[in-house]
């Protein structure tokens, strides 16, 4: 499962019934999830501009329009990009729990994909600020 990532026109009153992922850049779920928790200091709005939230709508279309906030967002990746940089090739995290198991969810990574996913993410957060553009997530 993977999460996409796409920079569209800004444009009024948007909901999610008006736009549709054209493939945009894709971000495994595990990586995303690894993540969740920083992007809880974004405002975001959730499925339809003026539904103001925080962070990734994991299930529906997150729009971020504010500019500050999608700096705020290229910076958080930015972040995580070079912690990453210190990883072995091939690492584990762990996501989610499963409480029938009692145990978390591994997810296996590769060092130079992650890298490389989040490097092209902060190019699209600059584009959508350079741009003037809405940065938009779709979840899963």
């Amino acid at each position: 499962m993977d999460h996409k990532f796409e920079v569209i026109d800004n444009v009024k009153d948007i909901t999610f019934l008006d736009i549709e992922s054209t493939g945009g850049l894709r971000i495994g779920d595990g990586l995303i999830q690894y993540m969740l928790d920083s992007f809880q200091w974004l405002t975001t709005y959730w499925n339809k501009l003026g539904n103001e939230s925080n962070g990734l709508n994991y299930h529906g279309v997150t729009f971020i329009t504010i500019p500050s906030e999608i700096l705020q967002m290229k910076n958080i990746i930015s972040a995580w990009r070079s912690l990453f940089e210190f990883a072995p090739n091939n690492f584990i995290v762990h996501t989610e729990y499963d409480l029938e198991e009692q145990e978390f969810i591994e997810t296996n990574l590769k060092q130079s994909l992650v890298i490389n996913e989040l490097g092209n993410l902060i190019i699209l957060c600059e584009k959508a600020l350079e741009e003037e553009k809405i940065l938009v997530h779709f979840g899963i």
